[in-house]
């Protein structure tokens, strides 16, 4: 935490923001690091924000020790759930999360990954509502420079010769020469329902409500990528009672309707009476 004018706090989000490269770009020759990041959306337009790190052997060498590269403690401060470090076959997976409890909150979310000028910039997430219908719209842009440099702030770059990760972006370009998968990104979204409009993004998934997309970073390749997506769910239990409903309607109307013509029945088999 750092204090801000006037004297009031305001939460500092530089470890998150450093988060991928903090852990891919110490980790380039002979090393292979991906972070995946993970929009999940609720029915009532709430979600989760989740980055995996996934580093090989090679890189947690390099790295050391990952919880406290990573300053955990101030990652919990600013709100993101940490799991791990932990080991998955050979490889170690670090992961922190963060929800957002209303649609209009993931824009805000994803900027702390990167800050403003980080790669997810004018994400925006809206919601609507019928009795039997529920509509989900996200757009937004995936934007990479090229460089790692793009993740980190000025303080980081100080203590690391001038440089955000320690290296001029021509030296990270060469070193990524011979393995331009050493360093990724994937990024994907899940929305409620069944997608029904993709772009920006990849439905290569067998599951009807993602999409994704594969990046390489640090490449000297900048990617500007307008994400829109859109998806409807359809409440299957209010149409069985519109169903419902409208057969009670109907056979109301029947039941009516026959018995008027019962009744006029009756009345004209009544006997004349007697002069």
């Amino acid at each position: 935490m750092q204090p801000a004018v006037g004297g009031s706090v305001r939460p500092v989000f530089r470890p998150v923001r450093v988060l991928v490269p903090l852990l891919l770009a110490l980790s380039v020759v002979g090393c292979r690091a991906r972070a995946d990041v993970l929009v999940a959306v609720e029915p009532d337009g709430s979600g989760t924000v989740t980055v995996t790190a996934t580093l090989d052997p090679d890189a947690v060498a390099q790295v050391g020790d990952v919880a406290a590269a990573l300053k955990v403690d101030d990652l919990r401060s600013a709100g993101w759930k940490v799991t791990g470090p932990k080991k998955a076959g050979a490889d170690t997976v670090i992961t922190v999360s963060k929800p957002f409890a209303e649609a209009s909150r993931l824009g805000a979310v994803l900027e702390e990954l990167g800050g403003p000028d980080g790669p997810f910039p004018g994400w925006k997430l809206t919601s609507s509502n019928s009795f039997t219908v529920s509509s989900y719209e996200l757009t937004g842009k995936i934007r990479l420079t090229g460089s790692l440099d793009q993740f980190s702030d000025g303080e980081v770059a100080a203590a690391l010769d001038g440089f955000a990760t320690g290296r001029s972006p021509e030296e990270l370009t060469a070193a990524l020469q011979d393995d331009p998968d050493a360093l990724t990104l994937n990024v994907a979204v899940t929305l409620p329902g069944d997608l029904d409009d993709v772009s920006g993004l990849d439905r290569t998934d067998p599951a009807p409500d993602v999409a994704a997309e594969f990046f390489r970073l640090g490449d000297g390749r900048a990617v500007d990528t307008a994400v829109e997506l859109r998806s409807s769910s359809t409440d299957r239990s209010a149409v069985l009672w519109v169903i419902l409903g409208g057969g009670l309607i109907v056979a109301s109307a029947l039941l009516f309707v026959a018995g008027r013509q019962q009744a006029r029945r009756r009345r004209g088999r009544r006997p004349a009476a007697a002069e």
